[in-house]
């Protein structure tokens, strides 16, 4: 199965069957002049597919070292440890993205809106999941009026989770539509055939004329 969401491929006949099994969709019997639609991905695919797993582990990889330096420093991770959790963060940010986008260009694939709900979903989830960064980090850090407020809000982090989880899976790409094949080329017309019989020393001999199927024979 396809690490991306497949979009619906839709031909109008005709249409070299060859794009399709490219594409992993398999050949259809169907009338040929008719305008034929697969979709590969069902809505739960879909969900499952948008949620970022890959750049969610490393994420709490991050976050947890982060986490422990911050534990292990008496005075609150002085320094550039501090915000290491912020760090992580933008790591994630940046690298779900690039993540679908080499997945695509490898599966010469549309990656483009399936990379943007990624992101959304990464941040959703790194979110939901209690960061550090949202959780344990005061923004005093950086807006010094918010000196002991934090981002999160379990509240917020449920319902936001829950429904943008259940909406992605609405998020369908556009159908990929292929062109139509060339014709195919007529075959070329039956020339005639001719052989010669007999004996030729002695003018006793008769050519036969005759086309591809054997008609129109004619003695010499």
């Amino acid at each position: 199965m396809s690490r991306l969401v497949q979009p619906a491929v839709v031909r109008a006949a005709p249409v070299d069957d060859a794009q399709f099994e490219s594409m992993g969709v398999p050949e259809s019997n169907a009338d040929p002049h008719k305008t034929i639609e697969k979709s590969t991905d069902s809505y739960i695919e879909r969900i499952a597919k948008y949620i970022p797993g890959e750049v969610l582990a490393a994420y709490m990889f991050l976050d947890g070292v982060a986490q422990y330096e911050i534990a292990k420093n008496s005075n609150a991770a002085v320094g550039f440890g501090e915000h290491k959790p912020l760090i992580a963060v933008v790591i994630g940010l940046i690298f779900a993205p690039l993540y679908i986008a080499a997945i695509g260009r490898q599966q010469q694939a549309p990656w483009k809106l399936h990379a943007l709900v990624t992101t959304a979903a990464f941040l959703i989830w790194a979110y939901a999941i209690k960061g550090n960064f949202f959780v344990q980090q005061p923004l005093g850090l950086y807006v010094s009026s918010l000196e002991k407020t934090t981002l999160y809000n379990p509240d917020v982090a449920i319902y936001t989770l829950v429904v943008f989880t259940l909406l992605s899976g609405l998020i369908v790409p556009q159908p990929l539509r292929l062109a139509p094949a060339p014709p195919k080329p007529a075959p070329p017309p039956s020339s005639p055939v001719a052989a010669t019989t007999g004996n030729p020393s002695n003018g006793n001999f008769e050519t036969l004329n005759a086309d591809a199927t054997g008609d129109h024979i004619v003695h010499v």
